[in-house]
């Protein structure tokens, strides 16, 4: 290619001359030209039709996944239409130059002679609600709380349940996988989670004259049942068995 340049010297006056000299435009190169060591070259008003130049670039989908591997393009021209990648839980912020900050690049966005050859997804984590299901106990400190996925669920509401230990907060009414605080979110969705409950056990203790060898004390459970020990015969003593009586209210009777 042909292009005008001015030359300068120390020993006359600035001339303008045509010469052949070496252009680059990404990786073509246009044009030679070796100029008398005697110069210092100075370019001027230098045009180079350079549409045809193209470049692939690869898509990152930096966690996601992409169905479309790369694309080429045309220096000076605009991306055109850019794929859009998918990751579960999370929200696609568009396409960068870089894995973390860097440029944002849209379908509008003129190629420059140094883009690079990589665009990264970046990504946005999803928030949900997760509710609280006492099952069975008294209504939660907090029905329900936003989490964001791939982070812990942070503080969780408190419940009772009169005669039995809180066990934790499980996936599930029955089974399930327990959450506690510093569980990651990784159900992409709002979703509930289920108090788990241990019964507590009391002690009975019989006092009186039981039968043989039974036992005088008997440990149950909240929701459980004993089979009351059998009383002592009590023949020839005239007194009768009529049954056992309750001397503790229910409400105050002994935790093990």
């Amino acid at each position: 290619a042909t292009h005008s340049v001015t030359y300068e010297n120390h020993t006359s006056s600035d001339v303008t001359k045509t010469e052949n000299f070496v252009f680059f435009c990404g990786n073509r190169k246009v044009g030679v030209y070796q100029p008398s060591p005697t110069y210092h070259c100075k370019l001027t008003g230098i045009t180079y039709d350079d549409t045809h130049d193209t470049k692939s670039i690869s898509f990152d989908a930096n966690g996601g996944s992409v169905d479309t591997a790369s694309k080429t393009v045309t220096y000076y021209s605009t991306y055109g239409n850019l794929p859009t990648p998918v990751r579960t839980g999370y929200t696609f912020d568009g396409w960068y130059t870089a894995a973390s900050g860097g440029t944002q690049v849209t379908s509008t966005t003129t190629v420059a002679a140094s883009a690079g050859s990589t665009l990264y997804a970046h990504w946005t984590a999803n928030k949900y609600t997760v509710t609280f299901n006492e099952n069975g106990g008294d209504t939660p400190s907090k029905a329900s709380q936003s989490v964001t996925y791939d982070s812990t669920y942070g503080t969780l509401a408190t419940v009772t349940r009169t005669g039995y230990t809180f066990a934790g907060w499980y996936t599930a009414a029955s089974g399930g996988t327990q959450v506690t605080n510093t569980t990651k979110v990784t159900t992409a969705g709002n979703h509930t989670i289920y108090a788990h409950w241990t019964p507590k056990t009391y002690t009975i203790t019989f006092s009186g004259a039981v039968s043989g060898s039974e036992s005088t004390n008997y440990t149950y459970a909240q929701t459980g049942t004993i089979a009351f020990p059998q009383a002592a015969d009590q023949t020839g003593s005239g007194k009768y068995f009529i049954g056992w009586k309750l001397t503790t209210a229910p409400a105050t009777k002994p935790t093990v």
